[in-house]
C-alpha cells in the first residue's frame, strides 16, 4: 500500500508561451493538495535544479512523476518536448491531456483528456485524491477562480 505521506510528483508539461496556463494549473493543485511536489520548468523555483545536466534532471522527474499533465493548445500542440514528456507516462498511464482549444490533432488526443469546465476539473482532483495526492479539505476550492483565469491567463491567482 502506498505511503500517504509521500510527496505526490507532478510533472507539467507545456510550451514555455504557455507558462501563464500551468501557472494557473500549479496554483490551483497547491491549493487543494499538501503533499504536492510540482515539477515546473517555466518556474525556476520548480524547474531544472541548477547546476544540473538539465535533461538528465528532466527524465529523472519524468520518471518519478506520478501524473504528467499536458498543457494542450495552439502553441503547444507541434512541441516535439510536449510529446516527448507525455510518452514517458503513456506506459505508465499517468499522462493527463488538459486541451484549452476544440479540434486540435494531435496523438495525445488517444488519450482521455478534458476540456476546461467545471465537472471536468471537479473529476481530476478527484483522480489525484484516489491517487494518493492529500487534499487539505473535502471541499475542492479555486475552481470558479481557475476557470474564470484561464479565459485570460495573464491575471495570476494569488
Amino acid at each position: 500500500m502506498e505511503d500517504k505521506t509521500s510527496p505526490f510528483y507532478i510533472f507539467i508539461s507545456h510550451d514555455t508561451s504557455d507558462r501563464p496556463y500551468g501557472e494557473l494549473l500549479r496554483d490551483l493543485l497547491n491549493a487543494n493538495f499538501i503533499n504536492l511536489e510540482i515539477f515546473f520548468s517555466s518556474v525556476p523555483a520548480t524547474g531544472v535544479t541548477p547546476g544540473e545536466g538539465w535533461f538528465n534532471d528532466l527524465v529523472n522527474r519524468l520518471i518519478s512523476s506520478n501524473t504528467i499533465f499536458a498543457l494542450v493548445t495552439e502553441k503547444s500542440i507541434n512541441s516535439q518536448w510536449l510529446h516527448f514528456e507525455c510518452g514517458f507516462g503513456v506506459e505508465k498511464r499517468i499522462t493527463f491531456p488538459i486541451f484549452y482549444q476544440k479540434g486540435l490533432i494531435t496523438p495525445l488526443t488517444n488519450l482521455q483528456g478534458f476540456y476546461m469546465d467545471e465537472e471536468k476539473i471537479i473529476h481530476m482532483l478527484d483522480v489525484l485524491k484516489n491517487k494518493g495526492a492529500i487534499s487539505i479539505d473535502s471541499k475542492w476550492i479555486g475552481i470558479d477562480d481557475f476557470l474564470e483565469k484561464s479565459k485570460n491567463p495573464q491575471i495570476k491567482i494569488l
